[in-house]
């Protein structure tokens, strides 16, 4: 709501409140339920908002993983042992999940730009 707010220009200000928290009917939500949804939802902000940086930083970060993992694996066997298999396969995961962010950071950056546009036309 605060962000909605700032985004159309409506100056905020905070005024000070007293609240009790010992109520007799307990809140119907749990602190850590809620917690996790307000969570969830500053995420699901930054994602639309900046897409490429959100699941691009990430896809990023396991692609360099995967691949400096992928190195290690490779050239081990060549002065020791054979190909470590469960190293290989983590790497591999790592590649394609840091690509798969990659591509999704993309793709959610270019529908966002279409329904923005969609919207300023209606």
């Amino acid at each position: 709501m605060i962000s909605t707010l700032s985004e159309n220009g409506a100056r905020i200000h905070e005024v000070p409140i007293s609240v009790n928290y010992d109520v007799p009917n307990k809140h119907k939500k749990h602190p850590v339920t809620h917690g996790f949804e307000v969570l969830n939802n500053i995420i699901r902000n930054i994602s639309f908002k900046h897409p490429v940086m959100t699941f691009g930083a990430f896809g990023g970060v396991l692609l360099f993983l995967g691949s400096a993992s992928w190195y290690v694996a490779a050239t081990t066997p060549l002065q020791t042992a054979p190909l470590p298999f469960g190293q290989s396969f983590l790497s591999m995961l790592f590649i394609t999940g840091g690509l798969l962010l990659l591509s999704l950071g993309v793709i959610i950056s270019y529908l966002a730009y279409m329904f923005r546009g969609r919207e300023k036309r209606e």
